[in-house]
């Protein structure tokens, strides 16, 4: 698990900017109050187009060790962003606005994964296993026995039903 925490910048950096399969990226070297290298710089991986990293301001994440040296990952704005609105007010109603929001996220998910999941043949001709449906009791079905029936003569068609 991840130790996400508040962290506030206390130099920063301008690297380099890289390609990734996520797109353009900016890299910066940040140092943060409190880290446990006080003397390490941190790599931090940004799209272009979020703000630039400033001396002074809180960011929320951790500090990964790697192969390649010391990594800040952002952790998730929504975490960070609740913390702030509990942070600002007190008692039963932060409690009960936090359960709310993490009820309707999890909905949200949920909703998104059954989704994903129940999918139905998008045209005809898709191959469809039917072998899981149960058959009639253990019975097949009278229409999979049509060599039980007697051909009809003339126009009068002939229930299979009749005298059941």
């Amino acid at each position: 698990m991840n130790n996400d925490k508040t962290w506030k910048i206390k130099n920063v950096m301008k690297h380099k900017q890289i390609q990734t399969k996520y797109g353009d990226m900016m890299v910066w070297k940040i140092a943060l109050d409190g880290q446990p290298d006080p003397n390490a710089w941190l790599e931090l991986v940004q799209k272009l187009d979020t703000p630039d990293p400033e001396i002074g301001q809180e960011t929320y994440g951790h500090i990964e060790d790697t192969k390649w040296g010391l990594k800040f990952k952002k952790g998730q704005k929504n975490d960070y962003q609740r913390q702030e609105k509990l942070d600002e007010r007190s008692g039963s109603d932060a409690r009960i606005d936090y359960i709310i929001q993490m009820l309707e996220e999890l909905t949200d998910r949920r909703t998104t994964t059954s989704q994903d999941v129940t999918q139905t043949p998008s045209s005809v001709g898709d191959d469809v296993d039917l072998s899981s449906i149960p058959e009639n009791n253990g019975e097949p079905h009278p229409a999979d026995q049509a060599s039980a029936y007697p051909e009809s003569s003339g126009s009068k068609v002939d229930n299979p039903f009749e005298g059941v």
